[in-house]
Order: structure tokens, then sequence, then C-alpha cells
């Protein structure tokens, strides 16, 4: 029977009418081969690329590689069969052949040496096939480059093939360079703080948070009496039995917590005797480390006791012995506090004890002196204060001034930095000293003129023999200069020889002046005449003082010789002419 396709298609709508599951399997098979054709299609079209394009993209993606490379192809006997040089390499190393550049052009861009190095690399590969990596320069603008060589066989194991990796490390090495130089100086360094660690007298450890100790000096270790091999496996909890490093933990636990500087006393043996030492745990927490540490020392302070004791004993006979002085004197510490007082300072500004014992500062001192008007008088009492109070801060040595008081007396005052820091203050009455002072200056000055208009030449030497006055008379009679005599302290030998110039025609000038030297220096007040060349006859005494000094006096009696001898001279003519003529008689 034949059957037409409306027939089968008549059966086939019965079928599916009829039987719908039957339908639903056919249409699955239906469109699963649809979609396996459609695939088998594809992948046909994927494989239908040439071998040349896959190679053209594989070179493409290795060109985008930051590195160069070279590579020769051997056939299956051996021949080279082709050489390639990358667009990146040629970029590299300036290559004007591009990608046809030959092996000795591309090695012609390195030193000597360089070229030697990977001759030989390049010889060993070849050999046993061991890969190589070495480091070459550049001759002329010397940059450096990493060349890394491997020998491989192609894909379908039918070549061999030699490839050289190329990559710029110029700014590496300069990097590597600093850094190692860094190294060298951070281990110099490190090495430098262990000697500096080691060298200290005293113990000196470094914890790490969780309070085990990790380095430590010598000191250290001779103080533990193990050696560092010994000690190298222990850390600081294994110490726990000795006291003082229990405090020293307990002090790190409160320095990491607290984040200060943690200290605290403790009695230990050390060589076989108690020591008095201060344990001190530093907490070492900064942006540079990311954890926190400690640093730790034992520091004997035996000495430091003792000596404090000695000095508080030094300070408290120091305080009895200024107690007792008439000096008022007044000790502030560098605080400006008053922490000393004598009573000569009570009595001298009238103060109360009890209110001095408070140990007020200098400045509630000058403020109550202030009130009491007791200060010199001062326009601007602020700009005096600053200044009083600048001398804890600018003082360095003592200085001396004088405080004119309203009521008439007149204090020398003496600051004097104090060695513990801080001023000593001492006030003197000078009232009266001042006041003989300025009789005194009036005296000398009136009896200085009186002997200016004396007639006498004088001279006045002191005690230690050296001029201590010429009036104007004896420069007069000496025709001295002024501006000679007022050289200080001319000796007697020097002020006789200013008188030689009288005495020039005189062969015996030594003689005479060793005979003035002697009258003077006897000063016995016998007086003598000299015969001056000039014509002139001076008086000459010395006469000694109460000071030991001595005075010594010129008195020209020219006139009065010439009027003595005038008088006698007629007395002679007058007995002549009165006396009788014996002869006649």
């Amino acid at each position: 029977m034949k059957i037409t396709f409306d027939t089968f298609l008549t059966q086939l709508m019965i079928s599916a009418f009829f039987y719908p599951k039957t339908l639903f399997f056919v249409l699955f098979i239906f469109i699963f081969i649809f979609f396996t054709i459609i695939y088998l299609l594809y992948r046909h079209h994927k494989q239908s690329f040439s071998p040349d394009e896959c190679l053209d993209t594989e070179k493409g993606i290795l060109e985008t590689f930051p590195d160069g490379y070279y590579y020769w192809l051997y056939d299956s006997i051996g021949f080279i069969k082709k050489t390639y040089c990358s667009r990146r390499l040629s970029i590299m190393l300036d290559l004007p052949q591009g990608l046809d550049t030959t092996f000795d052009v591309f090695a012609g861009r390195f030193t000597h040496q360089s070229v030697d190095i990977l001759n030989t690399a390049l010889n060993d590969m070849r050999q046993d096939g061991s890969p190589f990596r070495i480091e070459v320069q550049t001759l002329l603008d010397s940059r450096s480059f990493l060349i890394s060589g491997f020998r491989t066989l192609t894909p379908k194991n039918e070549n061999t093939l030699d490839v050289l990796w190329v990559r710029e490390t110029t700014q590496t090495v300069k990097e590597l360079s600093t850094l190692t130089n860094i190294a060298q100086k951070r281990k110099r360094q490190n090495t430098l703080y262990i000697q500096a660690l080691n060298a200290l007298p005293f113990p000196v450890w470094l914890r790490d948070e969780d309070l085990h100790i990790f380095l430590y000096n010598n000191a250290y270790t001779q103080m533990l009496k193990t050696d560092s091999a010994q000690q190298d496996g222990l850390s600081g909890n294994e110490w726990k039995d000795q006291v003082f490093f229990r405090k020293a933990s307990t002090l790190a636990a409160e320095a990491l917590s607290s984040g200060k500087k943690e200290t605290d006393q403790e009695t230990i043996i050390i060589n076989d005797r108690p020591c008095r030492v201060e344990i001190c745990e530093i907490p070492l927490s900064t942006q540079s480390l990311s954890k926190k540490h400690t640093l730790g020392f034992i520091r004997d302070i035996s000495k430091e006791l003792e000596l404090e004791n000695r000095l508080q004993r030094y300070i408290v006979s120091h305080n009895s012995v200024l107690e007792h002085l008439k000096t008022a004197v007044a000790v502030f510490d560098p605080r400006m506090h008053l922490q000393f007082y004598n009573t000569s300072f009570t009595k001298l500004w009238g103060l109360e004890s009890e209110w001095l014992d408070q140990a007020p500062t200098y400045s509630h001192l000058l403020d109550l002196l202030r009130e009491k008007h007791r200060l010199p008088e001062n326009r601007d009492f602020n700009a005096y204060k600053t200044r009083e109070l600048k001398y804890f801060t600018s003082l360095v040595s003592t200085t001396e001034d004088f405080l004119h008081l309203p009521c008439g007396k007149t204090l020398r005052r003496m600051l004097t930095p104090h060695p513990l820091g801080g001023l000593l203050i001492t006030y003197e009455d000078v009232t009266g000293h001042l006041t003989m002072e300025r009789s005194m200056v009036v005296l000398n000055e009136t009896q200085y003129t009186v002997v200016n208009h004396l007639r006498e030449a004088i001279l006045l030497f002191g005690q230690d023999r050296r001029l201590r006055l010429a009036n104007t008379a004896y420069l007069t009679l000496w025709q001295i200069d002024t501006p000679y005599f007022n050289t200080p302290a001319l000796t007697i030998s020097e002020v006789l020889e200013r008188q030689k110039p009288f005495f020039e025609n005189e062969t015996n000038w030594e003689i005479l002046k060793e005979q003035f030297l002697s009258v003077i220096l006897s000063h016995t007040g016998e007086i003598f005449q000299i015969f001056r060349p000039d014509g002139k006859v001076l008086e000459f005494i010395a006469v000694g003082l109460p000071d030991n000094g001595i005075f010594v006096s010129f008195l020209d009696v020219t006139e009065e010789e010439k009027s003595s001898a005038l008088t006698q001279e007629k007395e002679t003519l007058l007995r002549h002419f009165r006396q009788p003529d014996i002869s006649s008689a």
C-alpha cells in the first residue's frame, strides 16, 4: 500500500492526538539533533582558522610582555632554521634591524665582559641543556639587564628552541644597591648599639609585650652570674625567684599599661655586698614599632644616697653658720620658694617667722615688702618685679647692687646663683659705712686742696714705697709734666730720676741720688740743704707717717738765704767800721 505524505501527516496527527507523550519524545529527539548539528558546525568553524593566524595571535600576546626575547630554532639535524628578535627587545636595546637583528648585533650592545659571560653561559646550555641567569651591562649607557636562557623542544617535538629572555633591571639594581647600603648601615648601627649597651656598667634589658626579656647587655649577664651561652636559652620569666626581677616585671606591666616611666628602689646583693639599687622600666611605644616594648635597667644608687645624706648634713651645718651671721641671708629654690632665712633677715625686714616658715615665693615677698613701704620707690612696680624674678633664670655669676630704702637706710645686696638651683641673697646695712666713706672723701679732697696750695713742694709715698701724691708746688719746682706723674705706682727711684735734668753737669749724680734715697728711706726728720746748680737753695726733709708711709718736703729758701747772707755781710761791715783803731791809740 502506498503511503503518501498526507497519509503520514494524518497518522502523525492522530498519534499526537491520542498519544501526546510520543509526540513530546519525537520533538525532544528533533531538538537534540538540531543543537548537535549547530555545535559541530561551530566547532568546525573554530578549527577552520589557519595556523599562521594562531601564531600571529600568540606573538601579539608575547609582544605585550614587558620583557624582550631572542630565540634560535634548530631543525631535527641541529642546524639553525630561524632566529628571531622580538619587537620589545629591539626597542629596549635600540636595534636598528628590528626583528631581523642578528645575535652579533644584539651582543654588541653589551660590554666585552658581559659578552664573554653570555657566550660562556650559552655554550654550557647548548651542551647540557641547563638554564642560566646572568646580569649584563650595556656598553654606552651602562644600563643593567637580566638575561635568562632556556632550551626546549617545539610542541610537536620536531625542532629544538633556544630562548633568551631579556629584562631591564637598571632601576631594580639601583634600588637594590640603595637597600643594600641601608641594610649595611643598619647592621653597623645595630652592632654599635649592642656595643654601646655592653659598654654600660649597669644591667640593661628589653622586654616584649609578654614581659619576656629578649635582649640584654653583658652587665645583666654578670649580675646573674652566668655566661651568655647559658643565658641565651633562658627567658626573663625563668628568674622569678629573684626579688628584683619580680619587682622589674611588675614595673614593666605598670609601664605598659600607663605609658609612663616606672621606678622603684630595692636592696639586693651585688658582689657579695648589699646595695641599694633603682629599678626602672620605660615603655617604648612608637609608630615604627608594631608591638609595645619596655626598656629596663638596674642602677646602683648607694653612693648617691650616701652623698645625698652627706649633702643634707652640709646644708644643716651651712645653715647653722648663716644663722649666726649679722648679715641678712635668704635662700630661694629654683621654684622661687623661700627655703632658708636667718634671724638677721627677719629683723631687717620686720617679718613674722610663722609667715616665712610657710615658704612664700619671692614674688609674694616683694608684694608684702611693697605693702609695708620697705622697698625702693619705683614708678612701675610690675616692671621692677619682672626684673627681680628674671634673676632666677638669667643670673650666672654673683652680682651686687644697692637698695636705698624710704626709711633712709642703704642696703648692699648680693645675689648669687645657688649650687642646687635658685638664688642666695644677702643684705648688709651699709648706711654708716657710706656716711663715713663720704666724710673720708670730703676730708681727702679738703686735704688735697690744702696741700696743693702750700708753698712747700710735697711728695707722699705709701707703705709700699710708691708715690701716692705730688702737689702742684713740687711739679712746678722740678718742672715736671703732670701726665708723667699720673702714671700709677711710681717708685721713689723713678720719682728721683725726674730731678736728674737739674744735675746734668754733676758727674756724681748716682752718688747724689743714693744720698736722696738714704734720706728718704731713713725719714729721720733731719733737715738737709740742697744747692741746685741753677742757683736755688732747697731745704729737704723726709718724715715717717703713722701708716708707714713717708712724707717728703722741698722748701725753696733761696731768697731767705740771700737775705741772711746780706744781713751777715752788713753786720760784718758795721763791726769793721765800729772797731777802734788800736794803732793810733
